[in-house]
C-alpha cells in the first residue's frame, strides 16, 4: 500500500496503482480477485480522485490565483491595466 502513498504524493491518480496491483493478483492469485470487489474498488477510488484532485485542489488552486479580477470586472475596471 505504500505505492497508492506514492502516488498520490506525486500527483497521480491511485485509480492506476490500484490497477496494477490488480494485475499482480491476477498474476499469483486469480481465485483471490472477484470482479465486484475490483468494480467496487475503481469507482470508489476514482470518485475520490475527482473530489479531491478535481474539486477541492481546483478550488484551493482558483482561490489562490485570485487577484481580484472579477472584483474590478464588476466595477468596470480593466484588470490588465
Amino acid at each position: 500500500m505504500f505505492g497508492v502513498t506514492i502516488f498520490a504524493f506525486m500527483g497521480y491518480e491511485h485509480v492506476v496503482y490500484n490497477a496494477c496491483l490488480f494485475i499482480g493478483m491476477l498474476y499469483y492469485n486469480v481465485s483471490a480477485l472477484q470482479l465486484g470487489h475490483l468494480i467496487k474498488n475503481i469507482i470508489f477510488a476514482f470518485i475520490g480522485n475527482y473530489i479531491g484532485g478535481g474539486l477541492v485542489i481546483g478550488l484551493f488552486y482558483a482561490y489562490l490565483n485570485d487577484h481580484g479580477q472579477f472584483k474590478a470586472i464588476k466595477k468596470g475596471i480593466d484588470p490588465n491595466d
